[in-house]
């Protein structure tokens, strides 16, 4: 209850100082306020997409309500400040996946995470999820690579992501090693799908999926389980 206490009063007093804004309401002197934040807090889940087949997704947050807006404000809006408040959910659902995994032998687990487009880290000048797993002590390894002709997935349709996706990552040093891939948001799977294509041409293995959030779906596909009671 003390430590609350005084990370309030250093808040408020960092406010006073350099004023901000909530990222997820615009309520004032925060980054992202304690109601916003309550939202934010992780609730790891399995969900499923038919690009994927049976393959189980890890994620950290539905995408909806607080998350929308404080997700978009980072990624899109320079908010970078909202990094700490997104983090936790992102590695709760790594942590979700990671345990799911079989225990025992095999070749190490490395993170994988996909590569923003060559137009989108020059219009943000940094990478959304890299920077986020900073945050937590972790890296992913540089092995996905974007090739030309692909548009943002923000706006488009099923078929059109789907389109859109296939063939735009090519995998390098990937053979006879595994990943865990990472991600921001879920939608319809074909990134994630299209990523781990890449990687298996490639020679390599996808051991499981993780984002940070996950957009539901209209059908119940999207709930098969949450922490503590996966299949």
């Amino acid at each position: 209850m003390a430590g609350r206490v005084v990370r309030d009063a250093l808040a408020a007093a960092l406010a006073l100082a350099l004023p901000v804004s909530c990222a997820g309401c615009g309520a004032f002197d925060r980054v992202v306020c304690p109601a916003c934040a309550r939202e934010l807090a992780p609730v790891p889940r399995l969900v499923a997409r038919a690009p994927l087949g049976a393959r189980d997704v890890w994620a950290g947050l539905r995408y909806r309500g607080a998350v929308r807006p404080v997700l978009r404000a980072y990624k899109d809006a320079g908010r970078t400040d909202a990094a700490a408040a997104l983090a936790p959910a992102l590695g709760a659902a790594v942590e979700a996946a990671l345990l799911a995994l079989p225990q025992g032998g095999g070749e190490p687990l490395e993170l994988c995470t996909i590569p923003s487009t060559p137009a989108a880290l020059r219009a943000r000048g940094y990478r959304p999820v890299e920077r986020l797993l900073a945050r937590l002590g972790l890296r992913a390894a540089p092995v996905l690579r974007p090739v030309a002709g692909h548009l943002d997935q923000a706006g488009l349709d099923a078929e059109a992501r789907r389109r859109n996706s296939s063939g735009w990552l090519r995998a390098q040093r990937a053979h006879g090693r595994r990943f865990l891939l990472v991600d921001d948001v879920l939608t319809t799977g074909s990134t994630l799908a299209a990523a781990a294509a890449a990687i298996e041409s490639g020679g390599g293995r996808v051991a499981g999926f993780a984002v940070l959030a996950e957009t539901p779906r209209r059908t119940d596909e999207h709930r098969r389980g949450s922490w503590g009671n996966s299949p």
